[in-house]
């Protein structure tokens, strides 16, 4: 009888053992939330579906700033507030995040239609002092919108249109330009009337998303920029 309970033993001994070596850790995925609708005053963004007020114990996102988060790769439900109105959901759905993968996702647009950019990113690697930077148009009403360098002739980004993002650009980015006040950028709509100005100070081999968001008819064009080290 003792055999019998020492055998018994050892077997739930060997299944518990497989059982660990069965689970597997799940990949992370990085993502960066940008909010850029002059209409949400503070964004509260949660990777659930529940209706439990989660918002009221949360860092908001104000307008003009982000956030970023570690989340389990796969289909990841979410679910957004706004700060004016937390009864209601802005926006809620599913995304689905590789292993590894890093990700941005701006909120713009202006009520009652909040609209969503997400864009799995390829962050460039900078070397021998160079820094990286790259513009999103998120104005839903400038129209197409042209970068230049202040005093510069040539276009540094040529006609991005709502919603669309340029790819990562090099400059220099030695002391002599960061201690002189970096890059001064103009940005200006498809007349090639001045819109808006932009002060890009970058910190050695890091990389920045610069936001040109805000109504070009009443707020008038906002330019903030996104750390995306």
């Amino acid at each position: 009888m003792k055999t019998k309970y020492i055998l018994i033993l050892l077997t739930f001994v060997c299944l518990y053992a497989s059982c660990k070596k069965e689970k597997t850790s799940i990949p992370l995925a990085s993502i960066n939330i940008i909010n850029a609708s002059t209409d949400v005053p503070a964004l509260a963004f949660n990777f659930t579906a529940t209706s439990i007020p989660w918002y009221k114990n949360q860092a908001l996102i104000g307008y003009g700033s982000s956030a970023e988060y570690g989340i389990p790769s796969g289909n990841v439900s979410y679910n957004t507030l706004s700060s004016a109105d937390t009864s209601k959901t802005l926006l809620h759905g599913t995304f689905n995040f590789k292993g590894g993968g890093i990700y941005s996702i701006y909120f713009t647009g202006t009520l009652p239609t909040i609209e969503t950019v997400l864009l799995e990113d390829n962050i460039p690697v900078n070397q021998d002092s160079t820094s990286g930077v790259r513009f999103i148009n998120l104005s839903p009403d400038a129209g197409p919108v042209t970068v230049t360098l202040q005093g510069g002739v040539d276009n540094e980004f040529s006609a991005l249109n709502y919603k669309q993002i340029s790819t990562f650009k090099k400059y220099p980015a030695t002391k002599s330009i960061t201690n002189n006040g970096g890059y001064n950028y103009e940005v200006k709509d498809a007349e090639n009337n001045l819109i808006a100005t932009f002060n890009w100070d970058p910190q050695v081999f890091k990389n920045n998303t610069v936001v040109i968001s805000g109504l070009k008819s009443q707020t008038g064009i906002q330019v903030f920029q996104v750390n995306n080290y």
